[in-house]
């Protein structure tokens, strides 16, 4: 197996670990959304015209959602630059010294970078002025249908339910930020590890997850190569984006013909060819690339050996 399919492997192995991580962050906005509701019953409950404890109580909870989606992101850039440092130094640290980014500069620039979604010229802003809006919207609609309900002479019971269940929408809103930034962490994240140790990149190949959430603009571009000095389509493509680049590796003789003072020709030299062809790795759906792996993966992925004996049939 070529090395380039070996880091495809690896990388695969470690999207499923994001989208668990992407799931964790998600439980905690909900559990964050509902406490929110908790506060809002209440202080509605004792006065329904009490504006001021109610921009408060908004203003609270969308700032602990922020400090939870930037902490996560923030976590996430942490965990991923390591992955990806230490993903390609086990592939190839036998004959090239690995650069590594400093994380604390790049953190700083993903979070204080603006979201890009793939040709969307609309531009969207920083994490922290998205969840602001989210405050200004909650508070509008909550607004509206206590205004409305008042004025139509609804019973107040009836307002309070209808506030919450506009909570719904800032909470999804907060999953689908934090989803989608930390999509385009991981992107950046990736890209800046290749801009490091481009003596040994070629570039990327996009990979969609191909399961049945797959979006179709998501699997048209799956398994396209980018040269690294023209990367175009990079994650994420849409909110809720899940796909990556996956890096691949230049050919042996390609390296060979190096300057770089990082790279070890003599140990270089003795890796076979077969395994630095240069070329593109394997063009799979998720499960066929499940079914070719090792039943400690199947297991970790499937739940039971049950699971994997049907999943093999």
């Amino acid at each position: 197996m070529s090395l380039t399919q070996e880091l495809f492997d690896r990388q695969i192995e470690h999207m499923l670990t994001m989208r668990r991580y992407q799931e964790v962050a998600n439980t905690l906005i909900e559990k964050a959304s509902s406490r929110h509701r908790g506060f809002l019953q209440k202080l509605l409950g004792k006065d329904l015209k009490d504006r001021l404890a109610l921009e408060r109580e908004v203003a609270r909870h969308v700032q602990e959602l922020h400090s939870l989606g930037a902490n996560s992101v923030s976590d996430f850039i942490g965990a991923e630059l390591d992955f990806q440092t230490n993903n390609l130094r086990r592939s190839v640290g036998d004959w090239y010294s690995v650069q590594s980014v400093n994380r604390g500069q790049l953190t700083k620039e993903i979070l204080g970078s603006p979201l890009k979604l793939f040709n969307d010229q609309k531009g969207y802003p920083t994490l922290v002025k998205s969840f602001e809006n989210i405050a200004g919207s909650e508070l509008t609609r909550i607004n509206a249908v206590i205004r409305k309900g008042i004025a139509s002479g609804e019973v107040e019971e009836s307002i309070i339910k209808k506030v919450l269940l506009t909570t719904k929408l800032t909470e999804n809103q907060a999953k689908t930020l934090v989803t989608t930034h930390v999509t385009q962490a991981d992107s950046v994240v990736r890209q800046k590890v290749l801009e490091a140790n481009k003596e040994v990149y070629s570039g990327y190949v996009f990979t969609a997850i191909l399961d049945s959430r797959t979006s179709e603009l998501c699997a048209r571009y799956d398994n396209l190569f980018q040269s690294a000095d023209n990367l175009k389509v990079r994650p994420p493509l849409h909110w809720r984006c899940r796909s990556v680049l996956v890096p691949v590796l230049r050919s042996k003789k390609e390296m060979l013909t190096s300057t770089s003072d990082r790279l070890n020709k003599e140990n270089l030299a003795a890796v076979a060819e077969g395994s630095l062809s240069g070329a593109l790795p394997l063009k799979e759906t998720f499960t066929e690339w499940l079914l070719r792996q090792p039943m400690a993966t199947k297991l970790d992925k499937l739940g039971s050996e049950e699971k994997v004996s049907l999943f093999e049939r």
